[in-house]
């Protein structure tokens, strides 16, 4: 059994989880736990006891934690989601097992190890980054750098992706890369090379995981977890 935790939102009467997370790492051979952001005392044994990590979409970070005031265009902002987040990203790294970032996750993954973030998009680009579209159709390019993580499991260097977020990765963290790239300069996808597999993507791939390319990087994620 490889046993990914997964990272979930918050209301004040439910933990909950888009089914599509829990079905993208079921589909691969992963068995998903879902980690409900009630408690840090048990992030040590979180991380003992998990092969791998998910980060999950959901609100925006709190600026406070990259060392930023309130811009005023934050939306669904859960402090308490933040801090257990992010400590656990630090500890969790400390064991060396895998770790996926998606939108938000991705995010995460950036300000735990010293990046910050755009608190709008609209700081950089005229382009809406959140489609109305259904969630399961792409609607922009990226492009992956050869090389890569990314690119070595998506097998190719241009990418229909998805899209919903309006925020950002603005300074990359300390050992980490850009991968992927919007065309209108959007980081689109990170990873740290010298770790194992420590990948984030802005992209849901959640939502596309019956689809190639999609499929094939939680394939590879659950794949570097039983390693």
């Amino acid at each position: 059994m490889v046993i990914i935790g997964i990272t979930c939102k918050s209301d004040t009467k439910s933990f909950y989880l888009p089914r599509p997370y829990v079905m993208a790492v079921t589909v691969a051979g992963g068995t998903p736990l879902v980690l409900p952001h009630v408690d840090d005392t048990c992030i040590d044994e979180l991380s003992n006891l998990l092969d791998g990590l998910l980060l999950a979409g959901g609100g925006d970070i709190h600026p406070m934690f990259y060392g930023c005031t309130d811009s005023g265009k934050l939306k669904r902002v859960d402090p308490i989601r933040d801090r257990f987040e992010l400590t656990l990203v630090k500890r969790f790294a400390q064991t060396g097992k895998p770790i996926l970032g998606i939108c938000r996750g991705m995010q995460v993954l950036n300000v735990a190890f010293g990046g910050n973030l755009y608190q709008d998009v609209g700081e950089l680009t005229d382009v809406n980054h959140w489609q109305k579209a259904p969630v399961h159709e792409p609607i922009h390019t990226i492009t992956l750098k050869r090389g890569t993580l990314l690119h070595k499991i998506m097998g190719q260097t241009t990418l229909m992706v998805n899209s919903f977020h309006h925020q950002a990765v603005k300074t990359v963290a300390d050992g980490f890369i850009v991968s992927a790239l919007a065309e209108d300069g959007i980081i689109e996808a990170i990873e740290h090379p010298d770790y194992g597999f420590m990948l984030g993507v802005q992209f849901h791939p959640e939502y596309m995981y019956e689809s190639e390319p999609f499929n094939k990087l939680f394939a590879a994620f659950v794949a570097a977890c039983k390693r």
